[in-house]
This record gives structure tokens, C-alpha cells and sequence, in this order.
């Protein structure tokens, strides 16, 4: 009886385990003015389709900045912005503040009903002006103070100091 007892203890043990280690790592209690440097870090470690969120601490809201390598080897940045229930009163002043600071934008219409599309902006492999579209949503369109801190993790990107997709 024993035996099985200390048996299932580790099996739970272990699915603890395993199931933390699946969640992506997230980078806490960092300064807005620190992004640029986790921006570099996705375009030139993350893989095709590698992706940053940046979050507000204890909020629904988010932004996505997502890599691409495409067939013809140019890679580069987007920034993805959904328009769901959560976002919904931030779509329509995000699209103005966009085109007032000059970002070329598309919509691009998912045929999901939950999120039926996205705000899409082309970044190319320019950091600084991912760093700038981020920090347009994150004070102007969102509220924060420059001083806020935010959260942010990343899918698909090397550990590795390391330039994916690039010759």
C-alpha cells in the first residue's frame, strides 16, 4: 500500500512539473524604455512564426509582435492586434492614432467569430519602429505612464544568442 502511495505522489509530482515547464517563461517588472532590446531579441532569434506578447500586470490586455521568414528569405516584423471583446473600445482609436503617426496598416479578417480580424502592421526589420508602435499602444492607446512596468514572454525563439532566417 505504501508503495502505491509514494507511486501516485510522484506521478502528481511529476505532472506538476511537467505542466509548469510548459508555460512559456515570463520576464516580469520590465521598464517600457527596455522593450527595444526584447524586440531585437524576436527578429533575429525567433524562429518563422516566433511571437513576443507584452502585458499589462494583472490585465487582460496585450500586445503581439510576431516574426515572419518568408519563402523568398526576407524576414521581418509584425504587429498583430486583435479585435475581441477586450479590445474592442481600444480598435477604433488604435487604427486613428495608427494612421496619425503614420503606420500603414491592413485589416486582415480571420472567419473566426470570437476575433473575426486583425489590425496588421508591416515592421520589415525595423526595431525602432516596433519599439515606437509599442510604446503608442502602451501610453497613448492604453493609458500607462512611461514609468509602468509591463510583463512580456515569447513563443518560438531561441535560447541561443543566435540570427534565424537571416543569410
Amino acid at each position: 500500500m505504501t508503495y502505491f502511495l509514494c507511486l501516485a505522489l510522484a506521478l502528481v509530482v511529476i505532472m506538476l512539473l511537467w505542466k509548469r515547464a510548459k508555460k512559456p517563461f515570463m520576464h516580469k517588472n520590465i521598464s517600457q524604455q527596455d522593450l527595444g532590446t526584447f524586440l531585437e531579441v524576436l527578429l533575429f532569434r525567433g524562429y518563422d512564426r516566433g511571437r513576443l506578447f507584452i502585458r499589462i500586470p494583472n490585465d487582460i490586455r496585450f500586445l503581439q509582435f510576431s516574426k515572419y521568414i518568408d519563402k523568398d528569405s526576407s524576414v521581418g516584423l509584425h504587429f498583430d492586434f486583435p479585435l475581441a471583446e477586450w479590445s474592442t473600445n481600444y480598435y477604433g482609436p488604435l487604427k486613428i492614432a495608427l494612421a496619425n503617426a503614420g503606420f500603414l496598416f491592413d485589416i486582415k479578417p480571420t472567419g473566426d467569430g470570437r476575433i473575426p480580424e486583425f489590425i496588421v502592421v508591416e515592421l520589415k526589420q525595423n526595431s525602432k519602429s516596433a519599439l515606437t508602435l509599442a510604446l503608442l499602444v502602451l501610453q497613448d492607446i492604453y493609458g500607462l505612464n512611461e514609468n509602468d512596468p509591463i510583463e512580456l514572454y515569447f513563443e518560438n525563439v531561441s535560447p541561443k544568442d543566435e540570427k534565424i532566417g537571416f543569410e
